[in-house]
């Protein structure tokens, strides 16, 4: 008796050290979180009286602006390195090591076991609340999901290694210790349960399924982190040789993860109520996706759409560039099918429903200057700033102007948006180009286009017009996609706009000419969707120009990872 009570004497006082340790987790993540918000507000604070005259301000331009051009990126050898999101690796990096480490009783390979699993519980749980749609951060500090999904990935990473190693020491600590019959307790099935499932979604996170296989690696992880919530929380209840608090780190995880799943059911239940969408096909394998119900949204937010007639159980993420619309191109999966149900009979209706939006797009109307780039269909994104824009401008006098460069493989893409260009294209305050590559310079051709059917170069044969949805409903004859010609993508071209260049953008160019003879006192505004290698042009030609001498550089990439 007396040896037990001793050994529960030990117990506790072991479990009192891991608890400060996670403790000690929670108040670091915490004081982390409260730097990226002073940060943010900090900013939004500054830029509303950076464009003042004075000398304390343009002191402080002078500390801030390289601040500003170091964390938005350093080119070194051909890599972009992010010394902002270096910091911040290795603060977390440092902090997992340290408390890892500090106050362990090193007399039994057990006890360390149960430190590792402790830090595997903490950081499972930071992982699940950097990995959610709604999260607090986007009103808190700007920062939206797909903004945070490196550090969801980086903490699931982490908690994977804790997993691995927790599940190492014990096991050898308990084959050291002659108790290796406890395995075969339910809570240690249950522990391997989880530890299996987070290394198949380990396994899915390869670019081979994340990337080309999106529809299986968000399903294993909505499967997958559920199992591993309920078996987690099952393994780690086992009093008293596990404190009973491992619970309350276990359910505040699983209390994020379902409050955001019930918000976007109660989201998407709302918008699927009388709602249907028509499918349009258009040119270089594209879709117009026109919904009932619009959704209200700020410009270049993004929603996830569901049509059940397309595909039953899957649902998808896509920029919205007006309200009502998206235009999708097709690569397989979702978007495939989306594609030749759209082709097999255009204008047809189908149930939808969209969970939304999303997103954390910057506030054009609060800048002098605008330079917006966009490779394919990252026009979606910088499309529905630009008509945001002009749109507004024209309530108001307003001095600012806008650079608009679109990059596209072929002149086919300009079907796409011709009302929307025709608009921009109308505004004098407004300067269009587009760029067309094609087929041998695709270095900005946006990896979500798969090569479709060839258009002639030349526009020989006369216009062709998709029908509306009425003449596809009465079952009048419709041509198919693949028999449109090419002249009606080039009569918009030549009649839109007449700045088309046949050549790739050089973004440095394009920045310098924006900021050139502006007012130190101007704040100027870079965004950019599309390709990885006109996103990192734009970083660098962004960072390169965050001088106290020159206009405020502010930049806004739109990435994603799906």
């Amino acid at each position: 008796m007396a040896d037990e009570a001793a050994l529960f004497e030990q117990l506790n006082r072991i479990s009192a050290t891991d608890q400060a340790a996670a403790k000690h987790f929670g108040i670091g993540i915490g004081t982390i979180v409260g730097a990226f918000v002073f940060v943010y507000w900090g900013q939004r604070l500054w830029d509303r009286v950076s464009g003042r005259k004075g000398g304390i301000v343009r002191a402080v331009s002078y500390v801030a602006r390289p601040l500003r051009r170091i964390a938005s990126g350093v080119p070194v050898g051909g890599f972009l390195i992010l010394p902002g999101r270096i910091l911040l690796a290795l603060v977390y990096l440092a902090l997992n090591i340290a408390l890892t480490f500090t106050n362990v009783d090193w007399s039994q390979r057990t006890f360390f076991g149960k430190r590792l699993g402790w830090m595997a519980l903490c950081n499972m749980c930071l992982a699940v609340f950097l990995g959610l749609k709604n999260t607090p951060l986007s009103p808190l500090a700007g920062c939206s999901y797909e903004g945070l999904n490196v550090l969801h990935r980086c903490c699931g990473y982490t908690t994977i290694l804790y997993v691995i190693l927790h599940a190492i020491v014990i096991v050898t600590g308990l084959v050291h210790e002659g108790q290796l019959y406890l395995m075969r307790m339910s809570q240690q099935y249950a522990g391997a349960v989880a530890g299996l499932s987070m290394l198949i979604i380990l396994a899915s996170t390869a670019s081979i399924i994340r990337r080309r296989q999106y529809e299986l690696f968000i399903t294993m992880h909505v499967v997958l982190v559920a199992v591993i919530l309920a078996t987690a929380g099952f393994h780690t209840f086992n009093p008293p040789y596990i404190s009973p608090k491992t619970l309350l780190i276990t359910t505040l995880a699983a209390g994020f993860w379902a409050i955001d799943r019930l918000q976007r059911v109660i989201r998407w239940t709302y918008y699927a109520a009388g709602n249907h969408c028509t499918l349009t096909p258009l040119p270089e394998e594209a879709t117009r996706v026109e919904m009932h119900r619009a959704v209200k949204a700020a410009p270049g937010s993004h929603i996830f759409l569901w049509i059940p007639g397309v595909k039953v159980l899957q649902i998808h993420p896509f920029t919205l560039n007006k309200p009502t619309e998206f235009v999708i191109a097709a690569r397989d999966g979702f978007t495939k099918a989306l594609y030749e149900k759209a082709c097999s009979k255009p204008g047809i209706r189908l149930k939808a429903s969209v969970d939304g939006p999303y997103g954390s797009a910057p506030k054009v109307r609060a800048y002098d200057k605008l330079v917006l780039l966009a490779g394919g269909s990252g026009a979606t994104f910088t499309l529905a700033l630009a008509l945001d824009w002009s749109r507004h401008l024209r309530l108001r006098r307003h001095g600012s102007t806008l650079i608009f460069v679109w990059t596209v493989k072929t002149r086919a893409y300009l079907q796409w948006f011709e009302a929307e260009l025709t608009e921009l294209a109308n505004n004098p305050a407004i300067d269009l180009r587009v760029h067309i590559t094609g087929k041998n310079t695709s270095r900005y051709a946006s990896p979500s286009l798969t090569p479709g059917w060839s258009y002639p170069p030349s526009p020989p044969m006369e216009l062709s017009v998709i029908p509306d949805s009425s003449a596809a409903e009465k079952g009048t004859k419709m041509p198919n996609v693949k028999e449109m010609e090419c002249s009606q993508y080039s009569r918009s071209a030549s009649t839109v706009w007449p700045r088309i260049h046949y050549n790739r953008p050089n973004v440095e160019d394009v920045v310098e000419g924006a900021l050139a003879g502006l007012a130190v006192t101007k704040r100027v505004l870079i965004a950019a969707c599309g390709p990885g290698g006109l996103l990192t042009d734009a970083r660098i030609a962004a960072a390169a120009r965050m001088r106290a001498e020159l206009p405020s550089v502010h930049l806004h990439l739109e990435e994603f990872e799906w």
